[in-house]
């Protein structure tokens, strides 16, 4: 039997993206919801997960495992090149590399926060819903942008790459000038 046909529709999606789903195929008992906890916490607690995970996974010698500065699982690989095509070059000595953080699971980001993973790129993030409903249409959309199943078509990726790229910038350039701004004042 294959695994993703076992699925319901929404973890099959999750699993496609992501090359993982939380919560099937596992004996994980009675379903606890995690502690709802503040979003830049719950942020931050994922960034933390991943790399954590992707350390683990290197020391042990495992082919697969999710790594954010560069996914190679399911599709992550296409979302985050899709984003890097449309950044503009790094041409600063202490750049930070564009990393793209998978959510989904048992965390407050993904049950209390509606993310199922992040963009993060010089100190800005975008977050990502993905799901086969049109979210945003319903007004329940949480993250910044819902990725569906028609956004895998290349020109909808394209999109997709150049609107999270707009928003990482814009952000980007905010954050900067409120930093600059810090000294300039004080």
């Amino acid at each position: 039997m294959n695994f993703s046909s076992a699925l319901p529709h929404g973890r099959a999606f999750e699993k496609e993206i992501f090359g993982i789903t939380e919560g099937y195929g596992e004996n994980l008992g009675f379903f606890r919801p995690p502690d709802k906890r503040d979003f830049f916490e719950s942020l931050q607690d994922v960034i933390t997960i991943n790399w954590a995970m992707f350390a683990e996974a290197e020391e042990k010698g495992l082919a697969h495992c999710h790594n954010p500065s560069n996914p190679r699982m399911g599709r992550t690989h296409d979302l985050w090149a899709s984003v890097k095509n449309y950044l503009p070059p790094c041409r600063r000595r202490q750049c930070i590399p564009l990393d793209f953080h998978v959510a989904i699971g048992r965390n407050s980001l993904d049950y209390h926060h509606g993310v199922d993973a992040f963009f993060w790129w010089q100190g800005a993030y975008v977050t990502i819903d993905v799901s086969l409903r049109g979210k945003d249409l319903l007004g329940t959309l949480k993250a910044d942008i819902l990725f569906t199943p028609k956004d895998l078509r290349p020109l909808r990726l394209q999109d997709f790459g150049k609107a999270v790229a707009k928003i990482l910038v814009e952000r980007s350039l905010k954050q900067q000038n409120t930093f600059e701004n810090c000294f300039i004042s004080g």
